[in-house]
């Protein structure tokens, strides 16, 4: 949830005495002498030993991640890179900035990383080999920064920052450019979200968007820790946290109810609108005992607007003080009306899970926060289960249409070619099936299916080894439709989710006319199904009388354990 929930916590500001983990996290990061501060030969070294241990992250299948950063994409046939990307780097770019004592803080180092990981996602659309191998390198650069970079300790709320791109100059002055102003320009850029937190909300309050951070949130916000480190049981000391005291003014969202209305109070008797606050109520308020921390604290308010990376990658960002606003009918800045959004226990549930969703995606297996989602989720469970043992969801409103049913359209769901049409007269001419490069380069598994010449739908089965979990699916699209100006539709549904089309790697092109999908298999069958419909050139009809055609072939791919 919070934008550094990870086990190695960002704020680092007063480790408790008696917590054996945080001291074992303070000694990991205080290798090498920083007792007289950072210097370009200490940088170095922990630089170098950061790279090595880059080169060595590899995903759950044991392939490494980092193959695609390692060198510059070659000039020659990759200018519409090095046109979109001003600040080309790669991890050969990193080390001799290194072995040059380039780097004088672990900050700037950081800076340079999270440049390089921005341009792969900047350029290769999401869901492709490079993005979520960008992303991995992206997690363990975070996963070992927060350990070793002093910055984390000593800068209350710090957070790096892209290095910047120079205004000027060529490329190879580009890739010189020290960025010696990136941890400063962070750490400013940080200190004025702060600042100006309210202003930016209340200017999205203003164009009619959810007051996320509005008002008293938006100041929670600002304030919130980068990362609460956990005493134990417990949480950060009290000077560790300015936003403690915005928390309780805060507490009584909507009508002036405190966190406390529902407290020992049954949930027996209660409405549904009160058993859904009650919910909320009770994981806002969960404590330790003897403790005056909120157990659920790291996921109370959104993560600060700095934090760029993180709302680029959670689609949908929700906080406990969030959830408790929609429950009581908060928007904007209005009052509380009291009607809660969720008109069932479903919808509820569904919305409340983005909690630990977001917080198992963007942080690390086995971090702190990670843990602490899983906690959350199951103290959800607990009280959801009381609310709907003693509470009824109301009766769901019923739509009944009372209207003619259509009559039959014209068939364009056909099995075979219309009489007349061969191969030739396709829409899909061939159908190509392979498993990525980065998989397996010697024993790559390509299978093509060409156009049936009478039949408009196929069906086949293909299987393939576990390994081969990852493939493209590439169907080209007859040159003929774009010469009569035909236009058309294509989708590519595997396990019934439409695909996204991706943009060829330069190492693995594709052939003219065709489109690239990347696909990621389970174990067992999986149904691909690729449908293409195209109308008829203009003022003609089919001789059933369809304005359009369509087309379909569908590939049972069975994923075998051995």
């Amino acid at each position: 949830m919070d934008h550094k929930r990870k086990a190695n916590g960002s704020n680092g500001t007063g480790v408790g005495n008696g917590d054996d983990r945080a001291a074992k996290r303070q000694k990991g990061a205080s290798d090498g002498d920083l007792s007289k501060g950072e210097t370009p030969e200490s940088t170095s070294v922990k630089g170098l030993a950061f790279l090595e241990q880059i080169r060595k992250t590899a995903d759950k299948h044991g392939r490494p991640v980092a193959g695609y950063f390692e060198k510059l994409l070659p000039r020659d046939g990759n200018e519409d890179y090095y046109q979109k990307i001003r600040l080309p780097i790669s991890l050969e770019t990193i080390e001799r900035k290194l072995n040059n004592h380039e780097f004088a803080t672990m900050s700037e180092l950081e800076s340079y990383m999270k440049r390089m990981v921005t341009n792969a996602k900047e350029y290769y659309t999401r869901n492709s080999d490079i993005y979520d191998d960008a992303e991995r390198v992206r997690k363990a650069t975070s996963n070992y920064m927060t350990k070793n970079n002093p910055a984390y300790k000593l800068i209350p709320n710090y957070s790096a920052i892209a290095t910047p791109i120079p205004a000027d100059g060529d490329q190879e002055e580009q890739n010189d450019v020290r960025p010696a102003r990136s941890s400063a320009r962070a750490k400013k850029e940080v200190e004025e979200v702060e600042e100006d937190a309210e202003g930016e909300d209340e200017d999205e309050d203003a164009d009619g968007e959810e007051d996320e951070d509005a008002d008293g949130e938006a100041d929670d916000d600002a304030d919130e820790p980068v990362a609460p480190r956990r005493r134990g049981p417990g949480r950060p000391p009290r000077g560790d946290i300015t936003s403690t005291p915005k928390v309780a003014d805060r507490s009584s969202i909507g009508g002036g109810k405190a966190d406390t209305q529902y407290e020992n109070v049954a949930y027996n008797g209660l409405t549904f609108q009160q058993a859904q606050e009650k919910i909320v109520e009770e994981l806002i308020r969960r404590k330790e005992e003897e403790d005056e921390w909120a157990y659920f604290e790291p996921f109370m308010n959104l993560p600060p607007r700095a934090l760029k990376d993180y709302y680029q990658l959670i689609e949908e960002p929700i906080s406990l003080k969030k959830l408790q606003k929609l429950v009581k009918g908060v928007h904007g800045r209005g009052d509380a009306t009291g009607v809660s959004d969720f008109k069932s226990w479903a919808a509820f549930e569904e919305k409340a899970s983005l909690l630990w969703e977001n917080a198992f995606y963007y942080n690390e297996e086995g971090s702190e926060i990670s843990e602490m989602a899983k906690e959350l989720k199951d103290a959800f469970y607990e009280e959801l289960q009381d609310a709907k043992e003693a509470v009824d969801e109301p009766p769901q409103p019923k739509i009944k249409l009372n209207q003619a049913a259509p009559s039959p359209g014209l068939p364009y769901d056909i099995k075979y070619r219309l009489p007349g049409r061969t191969a030739a007269d396709a829409l899909i001419t061939n159908l190509c099936i392979r498993t990525q490069m980065s998989l397996n380069q010697d024993r790559r598994f390509v299978f093509n299916l060409p156009a049936h010449p009478k039949e408009a739908q196929q069906s086949v089965t293909i299987n393939l080894p576990i390994t081969q979990w990852k493939i493209q699916v590439i169907p080209r699209i007859n040159q003929s439709l774009e010469a009569q100006g035909r236009p058309y539709k294509l989708f590519v549904i595997v396990n019934g989710q439409t695909m996204g089309r991706q943009i060829p790697s330069p190492q693995d092109p594709v052939d003219p006319g065709c489109q690239l999908f990347d696909v990621q298999l389970h174990a067992g069958v999986n149904t691909i199904m690729v449908q293409m419909i195209a109308a008829v050139p203009k003022g003609q009809k089919l001789p059933n009388g369809a304005d359009a055609e369509l087309e379909k072939i569908t590939v049972l791919a069975n994923l075998i354990k051995y």
